[in-house]
C-alpha cells in the first residue's frame, strides 16, 4: 500500500465545489458530491477558474502581483485537486460535481484500450498526432456522468461558460460543462468582452451561474516556469480580471476564485528521459498521463516486470505503484468503474520530488517546457478556493 495521501475527496475537493454552491443557491442536487463546503446562501454567482493557480504559487506571491487574490486568502480555504493534478481531470471533477474514477478521465493523456491512440484530453485529438478522436472516443461515451447544469436548471438556475470561441463544442467542454450555455470570447485577453457577457447572464435570470476560465498562468508556468517574467506578468493579469470581475457584480452575488491544480519547475538534472533508459523502455507500449505521473500501459505479460524494473530504475524519489495499488489508495476515489481502470496504466509512477519522466522518441515537445504538476505535492494538489460577497 502506498504511503501516498490521496485527495480529500467528499469533504474539500474540486468535486464539491458546484453541488455546494449549487446548494447554496437552493437546489439540492441529487447523483453529485454531497454539498460538504459552506458558501454564504446567494441566488447568483460567478465561477472563475485560473488555470494554475494553485495556494501556495497564490500564497507565496508578491503582494504587487496579486493584490486582491491575495487580499480574499484570510477568509478562503483550501481544497484538494483530483488526482491526477491536471486540468482535464480538475475541470470534470468540477463540472460534473464527481471523483476521476466516476468520470473517467484519469489523465492530461489516456490510452484507452483498444484504441491504438494516446488521446489528449484537452483538444480531444491523437496526442502529437492531432487525429481527432471524437468519433472514435466521444466525450458522452467516455465521460458518462452527467453534469448537473440540466437538473439546476430545473431549481430555476441557468447556467452559462464563458470561454474561448476554440473551446464552443470540444471534446473537453461535452465532458465537463454539457448542459451549460455556451458564451464565447475572442481571447483571454477580452476583458471587456468576458465582463459583458458575465454581468448579462448574471443579470438576465433571478437564478444564474457563470462559470468563466483563465489559462493565462499556466501557459506561462509550461513554456517559462514559474515565478518567470512572464509567469508574474499572467498573474497580474488574472487578479485583474477577477477584480474587474468583482467590481461588476451586483449586490448579493458571490464570486468564487479556484483553480485546477498548481505547478513547480522540474530541473534537467530530475528529467528522466526513457529513450536513454532502456531498463525502463522495455516492455512498455504505451506512454500516457503527465511526466510527474506517467501511466504506463505493458506489452502482454510484461506488467510485473515492467513494475519492477521501474520501482528499482527510479528510487526513491518516486511512487511506483501497480494499478490495483493505485485504485487501492483510493488515489482516483473511492469508486472506480471497471471500464475506467483499464485507462488507468499497468503501472502507475508518480513524482515525489522534483523529477519528470519524458520519452523523446514518442514526445520531444515535453521537453521544450520548464513548469509541470501532475503529481501530489502540495504545489500541485493544493488549490484555493476564495470567496468575495459583492
Amino acid at each position: 500500500m502506498t504511503a501516498l495521501v490521496p485527495p480529500r475527496y467528499g469533504r474539500e475537493s474540486l468535486s464539491e465545489v458546484l453541488p455546494s454552491l449549487f446548494a447554496a443557491m437552493g437546489a439540492s442536487l441529487p447523483d453529485v458530491a454531497a454539498p460538504s463546503i459552506s458558501l454564504p446562501a446567494a441566488f447568483r454567482a460567478c465561477v472563475l477558474l485560473v488555470d494554475g493557480l494553485g495556494h501556495e504559487l497564490l500564497a507565496g506571491a508578491a503582494e504587487s502581483d496579486a493584490p486582491f487574490l491575495r487580499s480574499l486568502l484570510p477568509t478562503g480555504r483550501v481544497l484538494d485537486a483530483g488526482f491526477p493534478t491536471s486540468t482535464p481531470i480538475s475541470l470534470c471533477s468540477l463540472g460534473t460535481g464527481r471523483t476521476p474514477g466516476e468520470h473517467g478521465i484519469v489523465g492530461f493523456t489516456m490510452h484507452v484500450p483498444p484504441v491504438p491512440h494516446v488521446l489528449e484530453c484537452l483538444a480531444w485529438t491523437g496526442y502529437g498526432s492531432r487525429v481527432d478522436l471524437a468519433a472514435v472516443l466521444p466525450p458522452e461515451t467516455l465521460q458518462p456522468c452527467e453534469p448537473p447544469f440540466a437538473a439546476a436548471a430545473q431549481h430555476g438556475i441557468s447556467s452559462t461558460v464563458v470561454s474561448l470561441a476554440a473551446h464552443v463544442g470540444s471534446g473537453l467542454t461535452r465532458a465537463a460543462f454539457r448542459g451549460a450555455t455556451f458564451d464565447a470570447i475572442r481571447s483571454f485577453d477580452d476583458l471587456d468582452r468576458r465582463l459583458e457577457l458575465i454581468v448579462d447572464r448574471l443579470e438576465g435570470s433571478e437564478r444564474a451561474l457563470v462559470y468563466t476560465y483563465d489559462a493565462r498562468l499556466d501557459a506561462a508556468a509550461h513554456v517559462d516556469g514559474v515565478g518567470s517574467a512572464s509567469w508574474r506578468a499572467a498573474l497580474r493579469k488574472s487578479d485583474a480580471a477577477a477584480a474587474a470581475i468583482a467590481d461588476r457584480l451586483a449586490p448579493g452575488t458571490l464570486l468564487i476564485v479556484t483553480g485546477d491544480h498548481g505547478a513547480l519547475n522540474v530541473p534537467s538534472e530530475e528529467r528522466v528521459d526513457l529513450a536513454d533508459r532502456a531498463d525502463l523502455a522495455e516492455g512498455v507500449e504505451w506512454l500516457s498521463g503527465d511526466p510527474r505521473s506517467r501511466h504506463v500501459h505493458a506489452a502482454a505479460g510484461r506488467a510485473q516486470a515492467v513494475l519492477e524494473r521501474w520501482r528499482v530504475g527510479l528510487g526513491e524519489s518516486w511512487e511506483v505503484l501497480s494499478r490495483d495499488a493505485a485504485v487501492e489508495a483510493g488515489l482516483f476515489g473511492p469508486f472506480v468503474r471497471d471500464e475506467v481502470r483499464r485507462r488507468i496504466g499497468d503501472v502507475v509512477a508518480i513524482a515525489l520530488a522534483q523529477g519528470g519522466l519524458f520519452d523523446r522518441t514518442r514526445f520531444p515537445w515535453e521537453l521544450r517546457l520548464a513548469g509541470f504538476h501532475g503529481a501530489l505535492t502540495p504545489a500541485e494538489i493544493k488549490v484555493p478556493l476564495l470567496v468575495y460577497e459583492a
